[in-house]
């Protein structure tokens, strides 16, 4: 008889003394196994969260609030020979329409078309008409909603210039959208649909983006762009270059337009942001040596001892009106403003005007100039189009309905202001040297609101090629993010649960061994008389302590096998645990019940070396 035939026939004979044994191996085995489970049930839902968020978006560029065409993602998709999608992504809130009190907020308002579907394989497309919209379905079970009932979207309306930019709109306006919900999305579908990496499922509705873009006075424009794989995913970087050659001075808001007589033969670069970006500014200044800044802003006040005109524009400039000898300290305003301050050459005159401090704090602040000379209302100085689109004032013709998003006190404007507006627009009243401008009113969002360049200056063409070349995509926040490849290393990355819980179940695993190692000395003990004979009969005392080893041995490799088996129960528990009464420590993410084989076979095997070892140490010391 071979000694592990001897081993196993010992076994048999005292199994009864070895099902405490037996159970302690399980148990621990079962909790190990278990833990490191968790941790790969943990990933594999993140993974999988991930890819249910994303579908087959590989790379996304977000404008958030500047807006290109949308016919971008159709030429994009055909240079790069991949699926892609222009969509609209917008902040909003939802509530019922015959009762607006019942109200959820933080909704992801998402304008799609045909192409959005090209990057949801597997998935039918919802086919939405003009007055439907699609809801996932934790915004369905927020508001209690089902298929054909309405849904009334309020969906925050765009700035074209940075909230905490100088002139911009204050209040976020909201424009209220009624549809009909069309179809309930569920979250394994496109209903988790996001590109911030988040567990907690969005609140998303989808509405057809021609809507949207109605809505929003934003006809053929995105501001998200999508890019899914083809036979190899693009990297962020061919990506970007590949929209560069795609991208016109209208997909950034800029503008390089021929201004209307008597200046027809003079281009400008202006901007519906107000103020050009610093690197587009000076890349327009350096295409052309005689290129001319121009910087209008628009002030609270300008004073002349008791007398005071509100809200005017002026404007720093090179050339045009301004001489170039013109002095930091020199201002030239026009006729009309000489005679509403009863003004000459030589008087001082009081600016007063709002600059953004920080956490978008006004601050007023003033400054004096000397006037050099009156300027006629004719010729260069008579110059409308020297206002930019300030949002709130460039599209109103009554000044009482101004709402240039800075503190004004309408009760000030004169009816001969409002016959100035009617009839000068916004022609500044008066002008200084582009070196003062920029000294009192430049910020990050830059320091000119547009350039022009002369009839002699280089043509069209050769400015636009300038300008292209002199600044990059990401100077203009045209650029592509890896949102699949983070978003997976972010799950990677996330917290081990396997090791926490492991951690957590540290003393339950000691406390199956200990009792593991206590039952089988107490086993060993019993059979003394045994092992008494075994050693009369001639056998050696460390072939005794072999043969109560490889009991043990193969004690333990039957229960690491049972435990290992029995972890998959422990784990659901687990899993089950952490997505429903524990659910807070996972931000509510709805887990999902995975282990690979490495970790069960590992884990075993861990197992069996720990219990091995606890038997060792009794085998040992009954050796002794």
């Amino acid at each position: 008889m071979t000694f592990w035939q001897l081993c196993l026939r010992s076994l048999r004979y005292h199994w009864r003394a070895h099902l405490g044994v037996l159970l302690g191996v399980t148990v621990s085995t079962a909790v190990l196994v278990g833990a490191l489970a968790v941790g790969d049930s943990v990933r594999y839902s993140l993974r999988q969260m991930a890819l249910a968020r994303l579908g087959d978006v590989h790379l996304a560029l977000q404008g958030r609030s500047r807006f290109f065409r949308a016919e971008l993602g159709r030429q994009l998709g055909e240079a790069l020979n991949v699926p892609a999608a222009a969509v609209i992504l917008l902040p909003g809130s939802a509530a019922l329409p015959e009762n607006e009190e019942e109200r959820a907020g933080r909704v992801q308002v998402v304008g799609i078309d045909e192409q959005f579907w090209q990057l949801r394989k597997g998935e039918s497309p919802v086919r939405l008409a003009g007055d439907e919209a699609a809801i996932n379905t934790r915004l369905a079970q927020r508001l209690r909603l089902r298929e054909g009932q309405e849904i009334l979207l309020r969906v925050d309306k765009p700035s074209l210039l940075s909230r905490d930019a100088p002139l911009s709109t204050i209040q976020d306006a909201s424009v209220p959208i009624r549809l009909r919900v069309a179809a309930i999305v569920p979250d394994r579908a496109a209903g988790r649909f996001s590109l911030n990496a988040n567990q907690t499922p969005p609140l998303n509705a989808f509405v057809p983006m021609e809507l949207l873009q109605s809505k929003l006075g934003l006809r053929v424009r995105a501001n998200t762009l999508l890019v899914g794989a083809g036979a190899q995913a693009p990297g962020p970087d061919q990506a970007t270059q590949a929209l560069w050659k795609l991208w016109r001075f209208e997909d950034a808001g800029l503008e390089l337009r021929t201004l209307p007589p008597p200046r027809g033969s003079t281009l400008e670069l202006r901007t519906d942001r107000v103020f050009l970006e610093p690197a587009v500014g000076e890349a327009a200044l350096g295409a052309d040596p005689r290129a001319q800044g121009v910087l209008t802003y628009f002030v609270n006040e300008l004073r002349l001892r008791d007398r005071a005109t509100p809200y005017s524009t002026v404007a720093a400039m090179q050339g045009g009106p301004v001489p170039n000898d013109l002095r930091p300290n020199e201002m030239l305003i026009n006729q009309w403003l000489a005679e509403d301050l009863g003004a000459s050459p030589g008087d001082s005159i009081t600016l007063r005007f709002w600059v953004a401090g920080p956490m978008r704090h006004l601050i007023e602040r003033e400054a004096s100039f000397r006037v050099r000379a009156i300027l006629p209302m004719s010729g260069p100085a008579l110059d409308p189009e020297l206002m930019p689109n300030i949002p709130g004032l460039a599209d109103k013709k009554d000044c009482r309905d101004w709402e240039p998003g800075v503190p004004i006190d309408l009760q000030k404007i004169r009816d001969k202001d409002q016959a100035y507006w009617d009839r000068y627009r916004g022609t500044p009243k008066a002008f200084i040297s582009l070196e003062a401008g920029r000294a009192l009113w430049q910020s990050r969002f830059g320091d000119l609101t547009a350039v022009r360049f002369q009839s002699n200056a280089a043509s069209r063409e050769d400015i636009e090629a300038h300008i292209r070349q002199a600044i990059n995509p990401g100077a203009l926040g045209l650029f592509f993010v890896p949102v699949r490849q983070q978003a997976l290393a972010a799950g990677e990355q996330s917290l081990d649960f396997g090791q926490l819980f492991l951690g957590f179940s540290f003393f339950l695993i000691v406390a199956g061994l200990l009792l593991t190692a206590l039952l089988f000395a107490f086993g060993a003990e019993q059979r003394g008389e045994e092992s008494g004979i075994l050693l009369a009969l001639g056998f050696k005392p460390r072939t005794v302590q072999r043969l109560l080893l490889g009991e043990g041995a193969a004690l333990a490799a039957i229960a690491s096998t049972l435990g290992v088996l029995a972890a998959g129960a422990y784990t659901r528990a687990l899993v089950w645990g952490l997505s429903g009464v524990w659910s807070g420590a996972v931000a509510g993410a709805a887990l999902t019940y995975h282990a690979e084989t490495a970790t069960l076979v590992g884990g075993g095997l861990a197992a069996f070396l720990c219990a091995l070892g606890a038997i060792w140490l009794v085998t040992r010391g009954q050796a002794r």
